[in-house]
């Protein structure tokens, strides 16, 4: 298994997910290898699991940052798509490790000719989208406050060597049917094999269906406090809403002062900004949550994690969200770009907190679709099956 960063290297849900995965199917008797980018070389073993930490061999590690080395992100890119000597380390890897199975996740800072390097092997491949790293430098596809429809110049001119590698692998899976359609319909994976698997989930087994609710609702937003998260539209939404509901705002902003900003201008007594929490703990504090994403969201981990404590979910309308959320059945789906039409929503469940109840027991059973142990399973059938077709 191959990803830019693992533990403890953490940024985002990718990270996660890979070891999520790495460790599950470990579990279940598969010899599972780990290769990431580091500031350093050196093996480790991380819960069982072994982990090559190669140094990263390009313009700067990608944990670092500050005014200089942005300049350098345009050289890190243009040697993300081919380095020399990544490509060596990988090799050399695979030729010690001999493996099945080269199994790829986010290769950002390490290099996509390695895709071509396992053709040479003949080991076959799996990719799985994480994000649009490979059609935008920027992983997100927005730009000015607006999500993009197609490639700008930039964009695609980078993605184009990428494009060409990824003829290479032999099958190529989607978080999302949204995600993996956004590749394939620029001509990304032509001659994959194409399938669908949700981001495994480290979810709570022990709750059963939700048996009571506050007084008045509380509702919830968790996640990184920023524009394309959809955070000011949910304030603005809530706080126009003649409604003694409460909102509580789990999460930090990049920019501590754009923070500050917004815990000012959205001061009401119901409206809490409560930072980093234990979403464990905090899963019983309420009652729906609230995924107001402007931009087209690959995934929703935090989705998957509130339907296992039986909590139901609007989100928006956006990116793979709608595959998550069966609308009036887990929860309601709202146009962002729709005047009052989460406010709606918002005020169904104000109206109507059985509906919580009755979306409860739906809401688990979903999350345990997205379970790590059956989310394992599903890679394992995908890799036999692909190993004896290549027989």
């Amino acid at each position: 298994m191959i990803n830019s960063l693992y533990y403890p290297n953490i940024i985002g849900g990718a990270e996660i997910s890979v070891q999520t995965l790495a460790e599950e199917q470990q579990k279940k008797g598969i010899e599972i290898v780990v290769i990431t980018l580091s500031n350093k070389n050196y093996i480790d073993f991380v819960n069982g699991v072994k982990v090559y930490y190669i140094y990263h061999s390009n313009f700067f590690w990608l944990f670092k940052s500050n005014r200089y080395i942005k300049l350098l992100i345009p050289l890190r890119h243009l040697l993300s798509i081919k380095n020399p000597v990544i490509d060596r380390k990988l090799n050399k890897i695979l030729k010690s490790e001999n493996p099945d199975i080269v199994y790829t996740n986010n290769l950002i800072g390490l290099s996509y000719s390695f895709w071509t390097v396992i053709k040479k092997n003949n080991i076959p491949s799996v990719h799985t989208l994480h994000d649009y790293y490979l059609l935008c430098w920027k992983s997100t596809m927005f730009s000015k406050n607006r999500n993009c429809t197609s490639l700008c110049y930039t964009c695609r001119l980078f993605s184009f060597p990428k494009k060409f590698f990824s003829k290479n692998v032999d099958v190529v899976v989607g978080l999302t049917n949204y995600i993996l359609i956004r590749h394939t319909n620029e001509g990304f994976f032509p001659f994959s094999k194409k399938f669908i698997i949700g981001s495994p989930v480290r979810i709570n087994t022990g709750i059963s269906q939700k048996e009571m609710i506050h007084e008045p609702l509380t509702f919830a937003f968790i996640g990184l406090i920023s524009q394309t998260k959809g955070i000011e539209k949910l304030l603005e939404t809530f706080s126009s809403m003649q409604s003694n509901a409460n909102l509580i705002i789990l999460g930090k902003a990049k920019n501590k002062n754009s923070e500050e900003n917004l815990r000012l201008k959205f001061s009401a007594k119901n409206i809490k900004f409560l930072g980093f929490l234990n979403i464990s703990e905090f899963m019983s504090k309420i009652d729906v949550l609230i995924m107001p994403s402007l931009w087209n969201e690959p995934f929703g981990r935090v989705i998957i994690e509130a339907y296992s404590y039986g909590v139901p979910v609007i989100g928006s309308n956006g990116g793979g969200i709608p595959e998550l959320i069966e609308d009036g059945k887990t929860g309601f789906i709202f146009d962002p770009d729709k005047n009052g039409d989460l406010e709606s929503k918002i005020t169904l469940f104000i109206d109507n907190p059985e509906l919580i109840f009755s979306m409860s027991e739906n809401c688990i059973y979903k999350a345990k679709q997205y379970s790590a142990e059956e989310i394992a399973i599903k890679y394992i059938g995908l890799y036999k099956n692909l190993l004896s077709s290549k027989k």
